[in-house]
């Protein structure tokens, strides 16, 4: 029953995608991968947010910090700062990340939502051309209702409530790939 709906799924996100040009995929991949981008802005502010923590925690013995924190300290050109200067210089970076994926991340999925609406508008304008243009025993194949669904909520469904949802769906699941990759490789204890 499940790889049943599964593979409903599949052809509804194939089927959606068939609806799309080349120029159109390819656009909204690259959209995919500037979300997958983003999501990396989160993985930097929590490692930013992980240092500030090891910094916090060690605070006066700061000789024991361990090497990968002075590593990261040196990069950032903070090690020879103050203890309260570096927690604020690293607060306040990963939340500006923090913010500014925020608000890209906004701005795109606006696009992106726009983007998809215009094309279902098209979509469903041609549909419309095509039904007035077709003969009456074309048009009785189908009750007035059927064509009414296609040319509106069909499409709105076909767009909005099955391509947007992949697009985030997609860059999330790389996200949580790389947070376990990370989780791995940084502890494997833990993971």
């Amino acid at each position: 029953m499940n790889t049943k709906f599964n593979d409903k799924l599949v052809m509804l996100i194939k089927g959606s995608l068939k609806t799309l040009s080349s120029r159109e995929k390819t656009r909204l991949f690259l959209i995919t991968f500037i979300q997958l981008f983003l999501s990396l802005l989160d993985l930097i502010s929590l490692g930013l947010i992980a240092v500030l923590a090891s910094i916090a925690i060690t605070g006066v013995a700061r000789h024991e910090d361990s090497g990968l924190v002075n590593r990261f300290l040196n990069f950032f050109q903070i090690i020879n700062l103050t203890l309260q200067k570096q927690i604020a210089v690293l607060a306040i970076l990963s939340v500006l990340l923090i913010i500014f994926r925020g608000l890209f991340s906004i701005m795109l999925m606006n696009k992106v939502l726009k983007f998809l609406s215009y094309r279902g508008a098209y979509l469903s304008g041609t549909l419309i051309k095509k039904i007035l243009n077709a003969d009456l025993i074309t048009l009785k194949k189908y009750s007035t209702q059927d064509y009414v669904y296609l040319a509106t909520f069909g499409i709105e469904a076909l767009y909005l409530r099955i391509l947007a949802p992949v697009v985030t769906l997609l860059a999330d699941l790389i996200l949580l790939i790389g947070f376990t990759a990370t989780l791995i490789v940084v502890d494997p204890i833990s993971a």
